[in-house]
């Protein structure tokens, strides 16, 4: 897998837009914005052999090896949707989701606003280690 992950970075077109801290939600404060205002949440999951560990619940699995030319469609639908957050992951949100999140940020300054885009601090990783977290996993 890590292979394919690397092989994917070398291919895909890098963003302009770069995360900074503000850009990442810890996984207690994601728990609590699904406690809080669980509609107005979307979860994008970009894992896609690793997807076998368990999603959290309401994720879309969507990998990242086929995202690139559907950021702008998936943006539009979620905000059409009413969606006011997208959470992007992967297992550890280190390579793949801050590449994501840059075209799905890059796309947002184009457009002047429209949701807000996170990336889970730690991934799946880190939110599956959450104390109480297998309420919020499915398989």
């Amino acid at each position: 897998m890590a292979a394919e992950v690397s092989n994917w970075l070398q291919s895909s077109p890098e963003s302009l837009s770069k995360p900074t801290e503000s850009d990442y939600i810890e996984p207690h404060a994601l728990v609590d914005s699904l406690e809080t205002a669980p509609d107005s949440i979307a979860i994008i999951d970009l894992r896609k052999n690793d997807f076998v560990d368990g999603k959290i619940k309401g994720a879309f699995n969507i990998p990242a090896q086929s995202i690139n030319n559907s950021v702008d469609d998936l943006y539009d639908l979620f905000e059409k949707a009413d969606k006011e957050v997208l959470v992007i992951h992967c297992a550890s949100s280190r390579n793949r989701a801050t590449r994501v999140w840059g075209w799905f940020e890059d796309y947002k300054r184009s457009k002047g606003s429209g949701p807000q885009v996170v990336i889970l601090k730690g991934g799946f990783n880190a939110f599956k280690d959450l104390e109480n977290s297998n309420e919020w996993i499915s398989s």
